[in-house]
């Protein structure tokens, strides 16, 4: 028959492993949060497939892309962001 001594020790090893087992499932499913948070944000990305298309002033498509380099940006990405602005400055307009 086993001591006192020697159930106790039984029964703290059979508590820590269920916790060390607790912890690896806890740590196997971080991946997968991860892996959903990066395919939601590229499947969000991928959705920008409108275009549009406009004519303007030969010179002020030459200032604007000088502008658009000087600072680092694509006429795209300047375009993007012009769009953005007036779509946040007359949602109102639409949400009513």
């Amino acid at each position: 028959m086993p001591s006192l001594l020697e159930k106790v020790n039984h029964q703290e090893a059979q508590i820590t492993a269920k916790e060390d087992k607790k912890i690896l499932s806890q740590l196997s499913r971080i991946p997968e949060k991860k892996d959903h948070a990066v395919n939601k944000i590229t499947h969000r990305s991928q959705q920008k497939d409108k275009q549009i298309s406009a004519k303007v002033n030969e010179d002020v498509y030459r200032q604007f892309t000088e502008i658009n380099k000087n600072q680092g940006l694509s006429n795209n990405s300047a375009l993007n962001m012009i769009i953005n602005k007036y779509v946040r400055e007359y949602r109102g307009l639409i949400d009513s």
